[in-house]
């Protein structure tokens, strides 16, 4: 859900439990880092909240009018509008430690894609 941030920009987060390893379970965190013209950079930071994670993935459905366009230390792939990001060289964080990917968002709001969901193993 989105939360206003001292700054005026939108923090956005995602969590999930992966059913096939109970203690394995991560959130989601989105920022904006920079703005211009309706198009932004942001972040996405992955934090392991129960034991340390192996791999982790995060669900980016877009708001209308809006599209990913690049992904950095993640691996994205697509499936309709909705895109996956998945980890690569960053996809183990201890428990309680996060890692982070970046992304560039084209549209007509210079906001940060929601989350649908962040899922650990």
């Amino acid at each position: 859900m989105p939360a206003d941030r001292p700054d005026g920009s939108a923090a956005l987060r995602a969590g999930l439990t992966n059913p096939g390893d109970p203690d394995a379970a991560c959130t989601a965190a989105s920022t904006t880092s920079e703005q211009w013209n309706g198009d932004c950079n942001g972040r996405v930071t992955i934090t392991a909240t129960g034991a340390p994670v192996s791999r982790w993935s995060a669900t980016l459905p877009p708001r209308s009018s809006q599209q990913v366009v690049s992904v950095w230390n993640g691996s994205p792939s697509r499936n309709g509008n909705v895109m996956t990001v998945r980890s690569t060289w960053n996809g183990s964080p201890a428990a309680g430690a996060s890692t982070s990917f970046g992304l560039t968002v084209d549209g007509s709001s210079a906001s940060p894609p929601q989350i649908g969901a962040c899922t650990a193993s």
